[in-house]
């Protein structure tokens, strides 16, 4: 998806930093992330205060949907976006949100949005935005398939 899309499939009409609210604590409900299963495991410290009960990627489809009926759009794996990334993309396009396409080939860096299995809670969110290479591969990172019933 474009950057826009995937955050339009995220917030799922919400207007509050996760789908579900801003409260960090319940997101073992919604999606698999930084918990007391990976402080036990590895010790983290800087952990959501819940338990998913897995200590790398879960299942799909484990958690609750949003609003739209979308699953593991936070946590879990995080997702490849069409965009190139700029640091400065929503200052720019605030309004229009187009496809950023300022810069192309390997080495151009791509929008990752979403979280993973290790996001801590500031972290989980349907804003935060991170980038990558397009040759980077990763057990946190992929993109998502959507079957229609």
């Amino acid at each position: 998806p474009t950057e826009a899309e995937w955050e339009y499939a995220c917030r799922a009409g919400s207007e509050g930093s996760r789908y579900w609210g801003d409260d960090p604590n319940q997101a073992c409900t919604y999606e698999n992330v930084a918990d007391l299963t990976g402080k036990r495991k590895w010790g983290w410290d800087d952990i959501h205060s819940c338990d998913d009960s897995y200590v790398a990627t879960a299942p799909v489809g484990r958690f609750q949907p949003n609003a739209y009926g979308l699953r593991d759009m936070l946590g879990n794996v995080a997702e490849w976006c069409q965009d190139t990334y700029k640091s400065d993309a929503y200052a720019r396009h605030w309004l229009n949100n187009p496809i950023n396409t300022e810069a192309s080939g390997p080495e151009a860096h791509r929008v990752i949005r979403g979280g993973s299995w290790h996001s801590k809670p500031a972290e989980s969110r349907c804003a935060l935005r991170a980038s990558g290479l397009p040759a980077g591969r990763n057990d946190d990172l992929g993109f998502r398939v959507v079957r229609q019933p």
